[in-house]
Formats: structure tokens, C-alpha cells, sequence
């Protein structure tokens, strides 16, 4: 038997202006609390692409707003030639937490600021998890599910939020 599992939280909210500083507020928030939900969410490292700097701490821990509107501000490493993104577009970061063998794995991604008169923009907090449930402090199960899910709403303050595959909450039945 397979012991891993993959399973997402997805939180979304419409328009929301809000600036960097503003976003790296409720961040902070959010990343403070989650080592009290699981100790395999206590450091966050920058993703990047192309496997450099894999390990370039997304900042201190506990997290430091300062630290963390910078980050919003520098955004997802983009290919050279991409224009950056307007400010209606929001501030995108995305984090992993640098999986050790045997533990499970999660990352997130979040566009916080995004709002449009003429469209609608989508803000979003989004937690991955390839979970190994057979390690000694597994993640997919449904206390931890539960915390996490309302971690994100009462930080991220969403219009929904979809949390899947659905089997976590008969995990153990």
C-alpha cells in the first residue's frame, strides 16, 4: 500500500485591494500559527524554478512582516523576459517547507491584493500536501485538516474554500 496521500486546501476571495505591506500582515499571521497545527509547518524556504536556492529561507521564524512584504514584493521568480505584473494583479508568493526523508511534504501559494473594476480578480491561499501517513506525525488526518482549514479562514478571510480530495474526512473510518 501507497502510504502517501496528496491532499489541497484552496481559499478564494474576490476583489481585495490590499498592499504588500498589508498581505505580509495576514501572511505572518497565518505562517506564526501553523507549527502549533503540525511541527512539520514551522519553516518555509522561497520555491523557486529551475532547482536553484531550494533552501533560501522565505524568512525568519517566527515571521517578520518586513520580511515577508518583501518576498510579496519580488513575487515568483518570472522568465527574464516577462513584463512584471500590474498592482491590480497582486502580490504572489510560493513556499515549501524543505521535506526531510520520511516526513511529508507541503507547499503553498498565495495571491494576495488582486482586484479589478472592470473583471473579476481572484485572490487565493493555497496549501499542497503530499502527505506520508505512515511517518511518525502524519498531516492527513482529519484534527489537522480541520485546524488548518480554519487557520486559513480566519487569516485569509475567504468567500470559499474547497478542500480535496474529500476522503480526509472518513481518513481512519
Amino acid at each position: 500500500m501507497n502510504p502517501f496521500v496528496e491532499f489541497n486546501i484552496r481559499a478564494q476571495w474576490r476583489n481585495r485591494r490590499e498592499t504588500a505591506a498589508e498581505g505580509a500582515e495576514r501572511l505572518a499571521r497565518l505562517l506564526r500559527e501553523l507549527p502549533s497545527v503540525h511541527p512539520a509547518l514551522n519553516r518555509w524556504f522561497v520555491e523557486r524554478s529551475k532547482g536553484q536556492r531550494w533552501f533560501e529561507p522565505l524568512g525568519s521564524m517566527p515571521p517578520n512582516p518586513t520580511e515577508l512584504e518583501a518576498a510579496l514584493l519580488r513575487g515568483i521568480p518570472r522568465d527574464a523576459i516577462v513584463r512584471k505584473p500590474p498592482s491590480e494583479d497582486g502580490f504572489t508568493v510560493q513556499a515549501w517547507n524543505g521535506k526531510e526523508l520520511g516526513r511529508s511534504w507541503a507547499e503553498f501559494r498565495t495571491t494576495i491584493g488582486a482586484y479589478d473594476v472592470k473583471r473579476r480578480a481572484i485572490n487565493r491561499f493555497e496549501f499542497a500536501f503530499l502527505d506520508n501517513t505512515s511517518s511518525r506525525d502524519p498531516l492527513f488526518l482529519p484534527e489537522v485538516v480541520k485546524e488548518l482549514i480554519k487557520l486559513v479562514v480566519g487569516t485569509m478571510e475567504p468567500d470559499c474554500v474547497d478542500v480535496f480530495p474529500v476522503e480526509w474526512l472518513f481518513f481512519g473510518e
